[in-house]
């Protein structure tokens, strides 16, 4: 099965087993369990807790393997503290990598915050945005992102201005399934018409570079916003998500090239599909993270969201760009 064909699986999965399931919502397990009944999903739900009989009204199963299912396709590992936090976390990364190719899985992450796809009401991104919302809003938006939380603050900014997605995934440790692989989907995909990127560390850039292109030819608008412009935002991609940013003008070079335009921290793939990015300016703004202004277009396109992002890692690199020093707090507590 292509690449392609597995992801149009993991986007509308026939099943999902939620390990860790739990009655207590304010737990990852639970929540997630609650988000996927909450809007809908049409297909089969598994709790897995072997603790426990019933899980939210449903059965629930010791482990994946009393399910009874043919196998498992795919794998989402939201939990951290892998490649990201040393040494032992990249060996335990190594050791879960190895498990899911021997089983002949595709993986998302670890270190994630999840996806969604409102095409087939599945939700299995843990954000704020959806806890509080009833309705998943159906757009036309594909947000692919190494940040979870960069993505759930995209997500809270689309209930504001009325913008939706298509799909959105937080990919976190790109440890199987990457970047250009959601790409290269979103590009054929019908249902997503603008692509926005949050980008910290590319495993292809050649690959990314033409995909850019093949996007451009498809007439669908890409938005990357490049993290790691500054070696202080170097150090913060590294612990965040064990991505190896590379040199930023690096990365800006490969932008050079007919059909994209660089705009401070954001490439855009451009071209005839400028026409069409100007008539839906509720998703130019959103994915470049910008306030919808007044007359309907988005003015900026620099990484100026992270201030109002709560999270340290994009408002570092933004400031580290405009070369304002970041204070650093000693491990004493006292900052005077």
């Amino acid at each position: 099965m292509s690449v392609q064909k597995q992801i149009e699986s993991i986007l509308n999965p026939r099943s999902v087993a939620v390990i860790g399931a739990s009655n207590d919502t304010n737990k990852w397990g639970g929540s997630v369990l609650a988000l996927l009944r909450k809007f809908g999903f049409k297909g089969e739900l598994f709790p897995i807790n072997p603790k426990a009989d019933m899980v939210q009204g449903l059965k629930a199963y010791g482990s994946v393997s009393q399910v009874g299912q043919a196998g498992v396709g795919a794998v989402l590992v939201m939990t951290a503290q892998f490649a990201e936090s040393g040494p032992e976390g990249m060996a335990l990364q190594q050791e879960v990598e190895d498990i899911v190719s021997r089983a002949g899985m595709r993986m998302i992450g670890p270190n994630c915050m999840g996806y969604f796809s409102s095409a087939s009401d599945l939700c299995l991104l843990n954000a704020q945005a959806f806890i509080r919302n009833d309705t998943m809003h159906k757009g036309h938006i594909a947000l692919i992102s190494q940040s979870g939380a960069l993505a759930g603050a995209m997500l809270a900014r689309s209930y504001d201005i009325g913008a939706a997605f298509s799909f959105c995934v937080s990919l976190g440790n790109q440890a199987d399934l990457e970047i250009c692989d959601f790409l290269e989907y979103a590009i054929a995909d019908a249902n997503t018409r603008v692509i926005a990127l949050y980008v910290e560390g590319l495993k292809n850039p050649g690959r990314f570079t033409a995909l850019l292109e093949a996007a451009r030819q498809a007439g669908k608008p890409v938005l990357v916003t490049k993290a790691g412009r500054s070696s202080s935002g170097t150090k913060a991609v590294q612990s965040h998500t064990a991505s190896m940013a590379g040199a930023y003008q690096t990365f800006r070079a490969g932008g050079r090239r007919p059909g994209i335009r660089r705009k401070a921290h954001t490439l855009v793939a451009h071209g005839a599909e400028n026409h069409q990015a100007r008539r839906r300016p509720h998703a130019s703004a959103l994915a470049s993270g910008n306030r919808l202004p007044r007359h309907g277009r988005a003015e900026r396109s620099d990484d100026r969201a992270g201030r109002h992002r709560r999270g340290g890692r994009v408002q570092g690199k933004a400031r580290a760009q405009i070369r304002k020093p970041l204070i650093r707090l000693s491990s004493r507590g006292n900052h005077d």
